[in-house]
């Protein structure tokens, strides 16, 4: 626990750390970076900072984007998700204002891997799609956008897979061989394909199958001494796990988590592999080892989740195992001396008294297995309700971050839009002529401030205006772009700056939505919107 507590603070150090400015170029830093990206990640991560310090005086956008793109795939591979959602927003902003669509093509990717991640198989695919229709919609294709397009392949493939559809996962993952064809690639480095083949082959029980692409794959990496030898490792592992071989499946655990505690690499797999390292002890009647393992497990997810997870209940039930066996040898000599003490009674009693001991007998077994199962569906039932209560505080601390970075950047766009129409007025007085034309542009210029607010608004809460026409059907469109700034707290000023109407037709609105929406004099419009 405490080396785990120490790596997690390094991580943020690393992450704030400053990064000196270098004389040599930053696409010399970018290759170095990307040639150690899976075998050495700490050194790829002070590259791909140095890289991007020279992109940023050299005032090159594009560069800046592409290393924190490589930079968020870092944080996810080291589990700090936030800071990889966090880097991708941002990055994508800026690459949306530069139109560089290679740029966002590799952030929609990376913001579906995120979302695969946690689960929301849905988000995933939709962010999938997007970077799709980027990639067939771009005329250059080139060699990058094949690349790519081979890549988010691969990805909806990893999506399927985890959501139970094997057989599409196995068709993109079809389509990732032609498109690395196309590339003059042919039937090298397919690793990663070999290893997403096996996983699917083994959840669909095909077993020969999956341990020929599962062990190929792993020679693979462990030759090139790769990162990911830790997932094929423990995919060998499951298979021998289903085979019963539990020997081998506890050596194939073991090498898993040596190698992830070695190269420190993918610590988010960390709590499975412990957990079925214990298991594999279990099956193999070393109940220590296996207690050891999973208190570690315990250790490892009560500090970074502060819950109890299903490693609690398999601790529990090697407790109550062991128990349960001690009690059952208790009684089981127990009523073997009172036996021997009544063995002198008269026979027809001692038949009567075994009778009725095998009667008791099994009804406390009826009793224990009953028992047993109602404190298995509770503990499943808490699982799950406590599982569900962390992804929606999970879910509402990530809306509530991107909710202020959404107003911080839609005050800063309002407060340029001010001091543009400040420009316009002195400009007014120095040049009329000029003051036509660029005041005709900058008025398109405030209207794309408000697509763009919009835009990013519906990222942030994509279910706001259903709910709102749901509960308030009268209200027009306009009417539903007032109440989404007053949801972000925005004043009547900065409303009219942003929707390019006086402060009296906010007025105006507010007081219309409140008589839609059915408010009295006291009921406060902002909290009444803030609740929907």
């Amino acid at each position: 626990m405490l080396q785990l507590t120490f790596l997690l603070f390094l991580g943020l150090l690393i992450e704030q750390e400053e990064v000196p400015q270098s004389s040599l170029p930053p696409d010399y830093y970018f290759s170095r970076a990307m040639s150690l990206h899976d075998s050495d990640p700490d050194s790829a991560f002070q590259l791909y900072k140095l890289a991007e310090a020279s992109f940023d005086s050299l005032s090159n956008p594009k560069g800046v984007i592409k290393c924190q793109i490589a930079l968020a795939d870092l944080y996810k591979n080291k589990g700090y998700y936030h800071s990889a959602f966090d880097a991708l927003w941002d990055m994508q902003l800026l690459a949306e204002d530069i139109n560089d669509t290679i740029a966002l093509i590799g952030i929609h990717k990376q913001l579906g891997s995120l979302y695969s991640i946690y689960g929301k198989y849905e988000d995933a695919l939709y962010h999938f799609a997007f970077a799709l229709t980027l990639v067939r919609s771009n005329q250059e294709v080139n060699q990058s956008a094949l690349k790519e397009l081979n890549q988010i392949y691969y990805s909806l493939a990893l999506t399927k897979r985890k959501s139970g559809d094997y057989v599409t996962a196995l068709n993109y993952l079809d389509s990732c061989l032609f498109v690395r064809g196309s590339l003059g690639m042919g039937s090298s480095s397919t690793s990663f394909i070999d290893t997403e083949k096996g996983v699917i082959y083994l959840k669909m029980d095909e077993l020969d199958q999956a341990k020929k692409y599962l062990t190929k794959a792993h020679r693979y990496f462990v030759g090139k001494n790769q990162g990911y030898r830790i997932f094929t490792s423990l995919y060998l592992g499951d298979l021998s796990a289903k085979k019963e071989r539990w020997q081998d499946a506890n050596q194939r655990y073991r090498y898993a988590l040596e190698a992830q505690e070695t190269t420190n690499m993918h610590s988010d797999m960390k709590v499975e592999i412990l957990k079925k390292l214990s298991q594999s002890y279990t099956m193999i009647n070393e109940t220590g080892k296996a207690y050891k393992y999973l208190e570690e497990a315990i250790s490892i997810t009560d500090s970074l989740f502060n819950t109890k997870s299903s490693i609690n209940s398999q601790l529990f039930s090697i407790r109550d195992k062991y128990d349960e066996q001690m009690r059952t040898k208790d009684d089981f000599i127990g009523k073997q001396e009172a036996i021997i003490e009544k063995k002198e009674i008269v026979e027809s009693r001692l038949r009567i008294f075994i009778g009725f001991m095998l009667l008791v007998l099994l009804a406390f077994l009826v009793f224990l297995i009953m028992r047993k199962k109602l404190r298995k569906a509770k503990m499943l039932q808490d699982q799950i309700r406590m599982q569900a209560d962390h992804d929606l505080e999970k879910s509402r601390v990530i809306s509530d971050v991107k909710s202020r970075e959404l107003t911080a950047s839609t005050l800063q766009m309002i407060e340029k839009d001010r001091m543009v129409d400040e420009l316009l007025e002195e400009l007014k007085k120095e040049a009329p002529a000029s003051y036509t034309s660029m005041k005709s542009k900058m008025h398109k210029g405030s209207a794309d401030m408000w697509e763009r607010f919009n835009k990013r608004f519906i990222e942030v809460d994509t279910q706001f205006y259903d709910r709102l026409r749901t509960k308030h059907p009268d209200l027009t469109p306009t009417e539903q772009r007032h109440c989404a700034l007053v949801k972000l707290n925005f004043d009547s000023k900065e409303m009219a700056s942003l929707l390019g109407i006086s402060i009296n037709s906010v007025h105006i609105s507010r007081h219309r939505i409140r008589k839609k929406m059915g408010l009295e004099r006291d009921d406060n419009l902002t909290v009444h919107i803030s609740n929907i």
